[in-house]
């Protein structure tokens, strides 16, 4: 009988899984409620656990050319930009936690994943209603109407994801106060940065800095206190 694996999701938690059990032969299938597949967003941090991983399946190269190995991180107080501390990383991590930590963004890593998937292993318009498990696998529901068998599900659908509720119960996130605002900025428009390294601005609001897109761009993220939002969102402006 052939083992195969049903992935509800096809956000980058998603394609990993995807891509790293195509790549032992496994038949595989991603189910994704969006009509269009695509990666909103900024910068990400992939530490030496994650990056040995995609090594493995094949992306050393990919992620060179797209992410970036920073050389350290600088920490600055926040009223006057002075340095206050420096920890090294770049080889001497890479050396220490045998694979690199890397900073990339969202959307380049989310290419990288994607070529690994083939287009017809990855279903569009597929909105997970239900599953019901079995004696032989699990049958999931969608929103359309149809049904799909596989031998097990993987739940890799989001924050709010229906296969974490069956499993664990409804538990809504409790807000913590703060919220992360998150942009993009050109290099060239801050040539004072280096893009080999990463920024940390330290205050009562705490600034973070990190180049992506080969280094052509720098991810900020600043954190500070604001009131409860009517919802939790990647997209949404102050």
């Amino acid at each position: 009988m052939t083992t195969t694996i049903a992935v509800t999701g096809a956000g980058i938690g998603g394609l990993t899984a995807a891509a790293a059990l195509h790549r032992r032969g496994i038949d595989v299938h991603v189910y994704e409620r969006a009509t269009t597949l695509r990666e909103e967003g900024v910068g990400m941090h992939l530490g030496p656990n994650a990056t040995r991983l995609l090594h493995r399946m094949g992306l050393a190269e990919r992620l060179a050319e797209v992410a970036v190995r920073p050389d350290a991180l600088e920490i600055r107080a926040f009223p006057d930009g002075r340095t206050v501390a420096r920890q090294e990383m770049g080889a001497a991590w890479e050396e220490e936690f045998g694979a690199p930590y890397l900073t990339v963004h969202r959307g380049d890593l989310y290419r990288v994943l994607r070529s690994l998937v083939p287009d017809h292993r990855v279903h569009t318009g597929r909105e997970l209603t239900g599953y019901e498990e079995g004696a032989r696998g699990v049958t999931l529901h969608f929103a359309d109407g149809t049904l799909t068998r596989a031998s097990a599900l993987i739940g890799a659908d989001g924050v709010h994801s229906l296969v974490r509720r069956r499993l664990a119960g409804d538990e809504p996130a409790v807000y913590s106060g703060d919220s992360a605002l998150r942009g993009l900025v050109d290099a060239a428009d801050v040539p004072e940065l280096d893009p080999r390294l990463m920024y940390m601005y330290a205050g009562p609001t705490k600034l973070l800095l990190y180049p992506v897109n080969g280094g052509r761009a720098f991810t900020y993220v600043v954190v500070a206190p604001t009131p409860e939002g009517p919802a939790e969102s990647w997209t949404s402006g102050a």
